[in-house]
């Protein structure tokens, strides 16, 4: 197999340079068991997709331009820069990513490993598509119903829409997987 030192994958506006080696993207369906009194069968019922995972493998080598290292600082930065808190969203451009729908990421892991003959670094990162979540929330006036649910800071609603609460699943009323809105 023969490798060419130049990428199709970019992140955000930075060519990831290197020997591109591969790119896998999972998706899987997110499937649940019903439990039915009186019966020893589980029904399954699909409701939904699991973010899609991506792996990418970029080999490091130096070059007339760049060397391993400088190649290597570059993907470190995107993936953490110093002083950064928490994981960013980037867009990813990739023509296989854009064909399964992907384009927002988060870079999950990173992982280095230096062949034994010093010439190379190979880097694979983990990528997991990222959909934002939206919640909409509305007013009510005293007199009228009482929202179905509190928004307090320990209410979260996940791309799936269940609303956690202390830890306790619910389905959020009024969510559609279109829209993502919860109204209050």
């Amino acid at each position: 197999m023969i490798y060419v030192d130049d990428t199709n994958v970019k992140i955000d506006d930075q060519w990831l340079h290197g020997l591109f080696k591969s790119i896998d993207i999972t998706t899987e369906a997110l499937i649940e068991e019903q439990d039915v009194e009186g019966s020893s069968r589980k029904p399954k019922q699909a409701v939904g997709y699991d973010d899609s995972k991506i792996n990418l493998i970029i080999i490091l080598e130096d070059s007339p331009t760049e060397t391993k290292k400088q190649k290597l600082e570059i993907i470190q930065n995107l993936f953490r820069r110093s002083g950064q808190d928490k994981p960013i969203v980037h867009k990813l451009i990739h023509p296989v990513a854009a064909l399964r729908g992907i384009s927002n990421v988060v870079l999950k892991s990173m992982k280095t490993k230096e062949v034994n003959t010093n010439e190379a670094i190979e880097v694979t990162l983990e990528l997991w598509s990222y959909e934002p979540v939206t919640i909409t929330a509305g007013s009510y006036t005293s007199g009228s119903a009482a929202p179905a649910a509190s928004n307090t800071t320990s209410d979260v609603i996940n791309k799936r829409g269940v609303l956690t609460n202390n830890g306790q699943k619910r389905l959020a009323s009024g969510f559609t997987n279109n829209a993502r809105v919860f109204p209050m």
